[in-house]
């Protein structure tokens, strides 16, 4: 029993030892494709929307995707927002350029990950124009497999979303 309870010592102290020597975990690099615009003529009338996208290098999968397009009822943009599955869904996703903030909450999840829709405010889309910080950040929480929840922020560039956006309308 003492060999044991020796050898169970041992090794904890040396799977902390190793733990200890391990590298943080760093982010692997992503792409973002930049503000465009798509359109197809699916319908009566040409469908055009506003899109950016955010994916890990290498894999190609999804860390954030949005589309906005122009409600043909209201005339103001809606927000279309894609994020990877694993997210915590009681929580909202929050935008934010400046010091504009909104709230989206998720409305479905599938095997592409899970979605957000929702008209863009008109405070959050104006900064979003004529931001002095040209980013829009992207900040939602994921749950580990540990059931630990942390927060994912990405910086997505609005270099071209004005122009682009005035092209859809």
């Amino acid at each position: 029993m003492k060999i044991f309870s020796a050898c169970v010592l041992f090794c904890a102290a040396l799977t902390t030892a190793a733990g200890a020597q391990t590298a943080a975990p760093t982010a692997p690099p992503i792409t973002i494709t930049g503000w465009r615009v798509e359109c197809d003529s699916l319908g009566a009338a040409l469908n055009c929307r506003l899109t950016d996208q955010v994916t890990q290098a290498g894999s190609g999968l999804v860390i954030a995707a949005l589309g906005i397009a122009i409600a043909t009822d209201t005339k103001k943009p809606v927000l279309t927002l894609q994020l990877p599955l694993g997210l915590a869904v009681s929580d909202p996703v929050m935008l934010s350029a400046d010091t504009a903030t909104q709230p989206y909450t998720l409305v479905t999840c599938d095997r592409a990950g899970c979605f957000a829709r929702a008209p863009i405010g008109d405070a959050l889309l104006e900064k979003m124009r004529a931001a002095k910080t040209p980013f829009l950040k992207v900040q939602y929480n994921v749950i580990g497999p540990t059931l630990v929840k942390s927060t994912v922020t990405l910086q997505m560039p609005l270099t071209g979303f004005d122009a682009s956006l005035d092209k859809i309308k």
